[in-house]
């Protein structure tokens, strides 16, 4: 998994070395999620990116992650929070 600049100050974009079975673009926001459920079909790792602490939105396409932050959030941590959930999701959806 390799962390790319966006033009963002506060957006990372984590491009694997396999594709997410997704058929469109997933964009998740923690503020809609705090008032709504998720759609039943949202993939599991975009919510388990969501749930990192500091992480505010994620965009999801079969060749990356897109992850917005806090400003004042730790791109150390979450860096190496959604590496971590990016390598077990991967691992656990070998196929």
């Amino acid at each position: 998994v390799t962390p790319r600049l966006t033009g963002n100050p506060n957006a990372l974009r984590f491009i694997p070395n396999r594709t997410f079975d997704v058929a469109y673009p997933v964009r998740l926001r923690r503020a809609d999620l705090e008032e709504h459920e998720p759609p039943a079909d949202t993939p599991e790792v975009a919510l388990a990116v969501l749930a990192i602490p500091g992480v505010t939105e994620v965009l999801l396409e079969p060749g990356f992650i897109t992850v917005d932050k806090e400003p004042e959030a730790d791109w150390d941590a979450i860096t190496r929070r959604v590496k971590g959930v990016l390598t077990a999701w991967f691992m656990s959806h070998r196929g």
